[in-house]
């Protein structure tokens, strides 16, 4: 069991992507998913990373390499164990050629 939480998709161009964030969860196994598109949707790369737990948010950075045909990114926020949670405080993208 479990649920994710997904954001709205953001245009961004072939290249890399920083990603910046400030999160916590009450579970080991919560995940940030950062999933590159085609213009379509289509899914052409991913890039997993954990969040942290804790009762305190952790500032974290996941660097991307976003392929030739990507045209927007999105990301997915996991959390996998039942009767836990998980906080994103703020989240940043940032484009990089």
């Amino acid at each position: 069991g479990g649920l994710y939480a997904l954001s709205p998709p953001v245009a961004i161009p072939p290249g890399h992507a920083l990603i910046t964030y400030s999160a916590r969860s009450t579970a080991a196994d919560s995940t940030v998913r950062a999933m590159a598109q085609d213009a379509t949707g289509a899914e052409l790369s991913q890039t997993t990373w954990t969040v942290a737990q804790g009762p305190s948010s952790h500032t974290r950075a996941m660097w991307v390499t976003l392929p030739a045909q990507a045209a927007r990114l999105q990301l997915r926020l996991e959390v996998l164990t039942p009767n836990s949670t998980a906080l994103f405080d703020w989240v940043k993208v940032e484009w990089q050629p």
